[in-house]
């Protein structure tokens, strides 16, 4: 894959909103076809280290395009990046006709939540990669955004090695097999 240019879907997560091209959002490409639907799913992925419990999402329009936000979408979920591209994967939540999103200028998004649009996951489990699936966006020719962010509990699941029938549980600040 390359990740250079406004298409590296780093730049969904680098929190920096501005108009700059390869710092301040993502945008799909090649954007100079100006054909949408033949690019049609987009998928940015997010692969952690280990199991996250993920609750909630956020997505921040482009700064000047918010017409070319996200319409329709999901977010996926697998055990791991192998497991997920065999085809095997949970969808977490599923959004169809979004067509609002709260206007944006240059920023850091992680000081300006009340810019995005937020999201509670339907579904909620440990996995270690995560997927935004995009199936349409507010614009027949492009789709582009400021920024994502996953949010979760602060929960790291625990090693289950050598906790074999055990329930894990938590007491709201922690995680631990009993």
């Amino acid at each position: 894959t390359d990740l250079s240019g406004s298409d590296d879907p780093r730049l969904a997560f680098n929190n920096t909103l501005n108009s700059t091209i390869d710092s301040g959002f993502w945008h799909n490409d090649p954007y100079e076809v100006g054909d949408l639907a033949d690019q049609l799913p987009l998928e940015i992925g997010v692969n952690f280290s280990s199991p996250q419990i993920v609750t909630t999402y956020r997505i921040w329009a482009r700064i000047d395009r918010v017409h070319q936000a996200p319409k329709a979408w999901q977010i996926r979920a697998a055990i791991d990046k192998a497991t997920y591209d065999s085809g095997t994967y949970t969808t977490l939540d599923s959004r169809t006709n979004v067509t609002s999103f709260p206007t944006t200028s240059t920023s850091t998004p992680s000081d300006n939540l009340d810019k995005a649009n937020e999201y509670n996951l339907s579904t909620i489990g440990a996995y270690q990669y995560y997927v935004f699936y995009f199936t349409e966006s507010n614009d027949v020719r492009y789709m582009s955004i400021g920024e994502l962010a996953l949010y979760g509990g602060g929960f790291t699941i625990p090693s289950q090695i050598g906790h074999s029938g055990k329930t894990l549980k938590t007491n709201g600040t922690a995680l631990e097999w009993s």
